[in-house]
């Protein structure tokens, strides 16, 4: 199946369309769209729909974790990440759980 509007509404296939047109953008990986200037918001909305427009048609989510993985790798958990200095869109359970 084609990429589709159920799937940009997927919370894992966004965050993962976003660490991939932030690397395109030239920007961190990890940065968050709320804290592009305006300028860069049309930039980095011109480029997410340009990238769906090039996965596949099938398998496109393949191609999609290609790319994520690809840029995990790469550029973001490298020997000189150092996660405190990044802020990241996802809320951090603290809850104690006991086993």
């Amino acid at each position: 199946m084609p990429f589709s509007l159920e799937d940009f509404n997927n919370k894992e296939t966004l965050e993962k369309l976003q660490v991939i047109v932030m690397s395109q953008l030239c920007k961190s990986p990890l940065t968050l769209f709320n804290n592009l200037t305006s300028g860069d918001k049309k930039r980095y909305n011109l480029a997410l729909n340009s990238y769906i427009k090039t996965l596949p048609h099938d398998n496109w989510q393949t191609q999609l974790d290609n790319d994520f993985n690809t840029i995990c790798i790469d550029d973001l958990f490298t020997p000189s990440f150092k996660p405190e200095h990044h802020t990241f869109g996802c809320a951090i359970n603290t809850d104690i759980v006991l086993l």
